[in-house]
């Protein structure tokens, strides 16, 4: 199960960094994770703007609806979790990009960044891996979050896997 995860993870992060989601699609079989009903956990932000600066921030909308799209596809089920719950604020946007465009008129994707769970609220049991979201906004307020760290943590010492893109890493 976590080799055919991990594959998709892969085929993810490549879909992220190419933008070729063929590739992902033809050269990877629907993982396992998604037959047994294994979920991912997408990590995300709740801050709007930077603590130092008065310009906005937010989930860099393309590194999100890119891991999305891979992992819909796959089948595999998602939840979203923010240090705070609730709403997400979405930076770059461009409807320009066709994947943008299909999910910002998505209205079951949108309700789910508009209701993001609190970390207390989730059981670490239920995930099988973990997605850092990108954007400025992650590295504030998401890595110091003991919730979300005792979480993660817990997936990861359960064999799960962790990954991250872009400034997620930060997290």
């Amino acid at each position: 199960m976590i080799h055919s995860l991990k594959k998709w993870l892969m085929a993810g992060a490549v879909f992220v960094n190419a933008t070729t989601v063929a590739v992902a699609k033809e050269t990877s079989p629907v993982p396992e994770a998604a037959q047994k009903g294994d979920r991912v956990l997408v990590v995300v932000t709740n801050r709007a703007k930077y603590p130092s600066r008065d310009d906005a921030t937010g989930v860099w909308l393309t590194e999100l609806t890119h891991f999305v799209d891979v992992f819909r596809t796959a089948g595999i089920e998602m939840d979203f979790v923010s240090p705070e719950g609730g709403a997400m604020p979405i930076d770059y946007v461009n409807t320009s990009i066709p994947i943008q465009k299909k999910y910002l008129y998505d209205e079951n994707f949108m309700n789910k960044l508009e209701r993001t769970y609190r970390p207390e609220e989730l059981n670490f049991a239920d995930y099988a891996a973990v997605y850092y979201s990108g954007g400025g906004a992650a590295m504030f307020g998401v890595a110091e979050n003991r919730a979300i760290q005792k979480l993660v943590v817990s997936i990861y010492e359960n064999n799960g896997l962790v990954s991250a893109v872009c400034h997620g890493t930060v997290s």
